[in-house]
């Protein structure tokens, strides 16, 4: 399942990304791909909200923005298709004609949004390989964890060891399923290669996989309480994805029952003294998912420095789930395909990279490649 992951350049404009955003979905998001190929093959459809923000996140901010009008009860044909997943979509030209109808309608509304808003994806099924990787985490620093994530939104992948994992194989039929037998949130992973992932031995509760200390950390924090601020959230989620809708909304219950702080600030600022309140006998993890995607190669660097100069003080694990090119200072393989998901250990300056798995960016399959002596 290998995938190209070159993104547009910085300079690309609405067409150019689009079309590429058009063959990235194509596996996942029928509707997506196609709204994504007419506005690529004419921008001029999107001539109400122009100009858009620059970047290969620009048809993610703007289809979330979408949808979020369609949330608020939009009254349009385009926002029936949107909420009829599942259904027939209508001819490309009813498609073009809606979208195009569409944003002169709500132009305002979306273009406010794409102003004022982020993309915030926060997808609960990688905390199916989240699981998994904090378990070599806890092998490897031999202590328990203090987790802080990066990017981490409303914090609904803090929750990881809350969750039930089934994981399957495209080879054979075998099922593994880890996590709490009672969970309300079910995730589901497909297994590709032949390498199963530290499943935690069936016990449970599980002793070790949860942190000690578990925070976030974003530029802006998303309440799990404030129902506008969730419908957001979920606006970030496709439309024809049902099942990731059902996943946040039940992963949301579970982040209200337990609360964890999510602190507000830029990384740079924000990060060092969060670690520098962890109690010196946790190993801290600094873990992000599909968040450096959206930084400039400076930020990212600048990123990669100050978690090594962290380790200077004190030990620290980076688990970080990216494209390769943008996990700074992680030597490039032969065999870097999809989403990597990589475990530092970061000591005195100086970092051992580990490779644990290629996958999807939502996690819905992975290429687990890393041995371990845990189950």
């Amino acid at each position: 399942m290998k995938r190209d992951v070159s993104v547009p350049p910085p300079d690309a404009g609405p067409g150019a990304v689009f079309s590429w955003f058009a063959g990235l979905r194509e596996r996942d998001s029928q509707l997506y791909a196609r709204l994504s190929r007419l506005a690529g093959a004419d921008p001029g459809l999107l001539a109400p909200v122009l100009p858009l923000p620059p970047g290969s996140n620009m048809p993610l901010l703007f289809f979330a923005s979408v949808h979020h009008v369609v949330l608020d009860g939009a009254r349009h044909p385009l926002a029936d298709i949107f909420r009829a997943p599942g259904r027939e979509l209508p001819a490309d030209a009813v498609l073009a004609d809606g979208l195009a109808s569409f944003l002169k309608t709500y132009a305002a509304e979306v273009s406010d949004l794409m102003a004022t808003r982020a993309v915030q994806t926060n997808e609960v099924n990688r905390s199916a390989l989240i699981a998994p990787a904090m378990r070599v985490a806890r092998e490897l620093a031999g202590t328990e964890l203090a987790l802080v994530e990066v990017g981490a939104s409303a914090g609904l992948n803090l929750h990881f060891d809350r969750y039930m994992t089934y994981y399957t194989h495209r080879s054979r039929p075998t099922v593994h399923v880890s996590g709490p037998p009672t969970a309300a949130v079910q995730l589901k992973c497909e297994l590709l290669g032949d390498l199963v992932p530290p499943l935690g031995g069936g016990v449970h509760p599980e002793p070790g996989i949860g942190p000690a200390l578990r925070m976030g950390l974003d530029l802006a924090p998303v309440s799990v309480h404030d129902d506008t601020e969730m419908r957001w959230l979920h606006a970030c989620v496709f439309p024809d994805q049902p099942e990731r809708a059902a996943r946040a909304r039940a992963a949301t219950a579970v982040a209200r029952a337990h609360p964890v702080p999510i602190h507000a600030g830029d990384v740079l600022d924000v990060l060092p003294k969060l670690l520098s309140g962890v109690p010196r006998h946790l190993t801290p993890v600094v873990m992000h998912t599909w968040v450096l995607a959206y930084l400039s190669d400076r930020q990212r660097a600048d990123f990669a420095a100050l978690l090594a100069e962290q380790s200077r003080e004190r030990r620290v694990l980076w688990l970080g789930a990216e494209w390769p090119q943008y996990l700074p200072g992680r030597p490039a393989l032969p065999e870097d395909e999809g989403t990597v998901w990589s475990l530092a250990d970061l000591d005195g300056g100086e970092a051992r990279h580990h490779t644990l798995a290629y996958a999807h960016e939502h996690a819905t399959w992975a290429t687990w490649c890393h041995k371990t002596s845990i189950e």
